[in-house]
């Protein structure tokens, strides 16, 4: 994936719980993170549903060595594209272009493996990822 690129300490811990903002310096440090904070590869006899939870896992921690979280980002971005998309740069790297991309890879993958990846986030943030589903023209 294009957008992993390069994990310096976060500049502001204190963000763990809050989204990550859509600033280049953002950017940069979640693909560092992505870059130096591989998954690591499951078991091949466990479920597609426990491979996605895996994965999903993943992205939170990522997420929180980055000073940021995963969850609250989800809900930004899908808060900002349905009400306020003047808020999201136009450029292709930034931090709501990786969130797209990453919840249409993972809807793609949830429907190839029939698991329904909604119910590994909570009510607020599966109606986000869902509204983004309904809602983005990417397709991986």
């Amino acid at each position: 994936m294009a957008l992993i690129v390069g994990l310096t300490s976060p500049t502001n811990m204190s963000a763990a719980g809050q989204a990550a903002p859509y600033t280049e310096e953002a950017m940069k440090h979640l693909e560092k993170v992505f870059k130096e904070f591989q998954p690591q590869k499951p078991s091949d006899n466990v479920s597609p549903a426990e491979k996605h939870k895996a994965s999903v896992e993943h992205f939170r921690e990522a997420f929180k060595r980055a000073g940021y979280s995963w969850d609250a980002t989800i809900r930004v971005v899908a808060h900002d594209l349905k009400n306020k998309s003047n808020r999201i740069p136009t450029d292709g790297q930034n931090v709501a272009a990786m969130v797209i991309v990453l919840m249409s890879y993972m809807k793609s993958h949830c429907e190839y493996d029939h698991v329904n990846c909604l119910d590994l986030f909570d009510s607020e943030t599966s109606a986000a990822i869902k509204w983004l589903w309904e809602n983005t023209k990417f397709t991986p």
